[in-house]
């Protein structure tokens, strides 16, 4: 930070904004000769800075200026007084930081910055916003609910998949959802067919992520359902069909990636995986068919409504 007399007021201010930030400051005086604004950078590499402040304070205005040595850029900011009034010297100090945090935006781009120097950890974490926050929300889907069976093949029907989340932490939400049957998983038997269902009903907690501002969503996390699985027997010959409901714990990971259509419009694509703690056993005439489960797969393509 280049200083002179002229700006005794505000170089304490500016200097308490940037080391609040994590950012170590060295003061030199612009010496026999003023350093004028595109020398700035020179000052700069001299003193091994990642960058120069030097603030030029003249009647009814004050120019900011900073040389970014990360993105090989200089910026200026002018403020001008309001009237008859004195600039506030605070206004200009947060100004100072706000260029260099504008200036500093070009971390955030696809390609490397043209800067000379590495940025630090505490000028990335100054360039880098807060992304949004999660905000309730409902979700509505339609999909399939899938289970390996223990002759080597797949049983399962479509689903719908309603769901709601509130969000008490940053970044982490707590959600409930149903997944209903739309459908039955059919298995044919020597003695029929066997008619299988599931409702899930659960509770998980996500950790969420955002890009693009909030337009790109990542979340995921673990949870915790209740399944409730039914198993209807339709004979065929001089069988007799019964109908069987089991409940069961299931412990499963949930992931959802979504897309921003409107601010408050999201299309989402969830994936649950799951295990049943006590799979249903499918029996004919007394013999054990086969189990469905324990593993679930369940996926859903739908919307998420966030409620503000």
């Amino acid at each position: 930070m280049v200083t002179n007399h002229a700006d005794a007021a505000i170089v304490p201010l500016l200097r308490s904004q940037l080391e609040r930030l994590g950012l170590e400051v060295v003061q030199v005086d612009h010496g026999a000769e003023e350093v004028i604004p595109r020398d700035l950078s020179r000052a700069a590499r001299q003193h091994q800075a990642v960058a120069g402040f030097r603030v030029l304070v003249a009647r009814g205005t004050v120019e900011v200026w900073v040389s970014d040595r990360v993105t090989g850029k200089v910026g200026l900011r002018e403020i001008v007084a309001q009237g008859a009034d004195p600039i506030p010297d605070a206004l200009v100090a947060i100004q100072a930081v706000e260029l260099l945090r504008a200036s500093l935006l070009e971390l955030q781009a696809p390609t490397p910055p043209r800067g000379e120097v590495p940025p630090p950890p505490a000028l990335r974490a100054l360039a880098s916003y807060p992304p949004p926050p999660a905000r309730p929300a409902l979700h509505l889907g339609i999909g399939a609910l899938v289970a390996p069976t223990s002759n080597t093949s797949t049983l399962g029907h479509a689903s719908a998949m309603v769901g709601a989340r509130l969000a008490p932490w940053a970044a982490t939400s707590i959600g409930a959802t149903v997944r209903l049957p739309l459908g039955q998983g059919e298995r044919p038997t020597e003695a029929g067919r066997i008619l299988v269902s599931s409702w899930i009903f659960g509770l998980d907690l996500r950790r969420e992520v955002q890009w693009r501002n909030g337009l790109v969503h990542l979340a995921g996390g673990p949870g915790l359902a209740l399944q409730v699985t039914s198993a209807e027997g339709v004979p065929t010959g001089g069988f007799a069909g019964r109908t069987h409901r089991s409940l069961a714990p299931m412990p499963h990971l949930v992931g959802t990636l979504g897309l921003g259509v409107t601010p408050t419009l999201r299309v989402a694509a969830e994936l649950l995986a799951g295990v049943s703690l006590h799979p249903l056993q499918l029996q004919v005439d007394e013999q054990q068919v086969e189990r469905f489960g324990p593993v679930f797969l369940g996926v859903n393509l739908g919307l998420e409504i966030l409620l503000r």
